[in-house]
């Protein structure tokens, strides 16, 4: 294959991720946001009660169950405004720019907008769903309060210790072991022509 399709490959990806994540810290008033979904929670903390727990699960799972009050989820708020602010530093003008509302750019003009982006930040941005996501289902399906979990999203760390075949794991390490996996297959398939 031909580095053309790489840099199409990588665009693509580039393009999907900037979107995304760009979606999770829209600030639209009818946006469904993970801003709105906070604010939801916030309002219908009931739904995080040891009675609908109960409902849910069974009296005997719920009795022990942390029960959230609206207060609990002021941390997962200060955290969301710290990464939406990171966002609009970082990726808001490079997905504003580049992919929402191209103008005509040179591939020169986005890969400075790229520069501009460190990849430690990139991945904060877009692991915060998966943390979000893991705080809310723990509340909700197991009685947990409600916190961010680290989540490992440095490819080479997970490369260097990559999961089990029966290890539960994150997206991010499912995708790194995947991607492992194909490039050992390509690499094989390619050696043999």
């Amino acid at each position: 294959m031909d580095a053309g399709f790489w840099n199409s490959m990588l665009h693509a990806v580039q393009l999907a991720s900037a979107i995304a994540i760009g979606r999770m810290f829209d600030e639209s008033r009818d946006a469904r946001s993970a801003r709105f979904l906070l604010d939801y929670a916030v309002a219908h903390y009931k739904i995080f009660s040891r009675q609908a727990l109960a409902t849910r699960k069974g009296p005997e799972y719920a009795a022990g169950a942390y029960e959230p009050s609206p207060g609990d989820f002021s941390p997962l708020k200060v955290e969301l405004a710290q990464h939406a602010d990171l966002f609009k530093q970082t990726i808001g003008p490079l997905r504003d720019k580049a992919f929402a509302h191209s103008a005509r750019m040179s591939h020169d003009q986005i890969e400075n907008l790229f520069g501009d982006v460190r990849i430690d930040e990139y991945e904060r941005l877009a692991v915060f769903g998966i943390r979000l996501h893991g705080a809310f289902f723990q509340c909700y399906y197991n009685g947990e309060r409600p916190t961010l979990a680290d989540v490992r999203c440095d490819v080479g760390t997970i490369a260097a210790d990559t999961i089990g075949d029966r290890q539960i794991a994150t997206e991010p390490e499912y995708v790194v072991k995947e991607t492992l996996a194909f490039l050992a297959r390509f690499g094989a398939a390619a050696r043999s022509i």
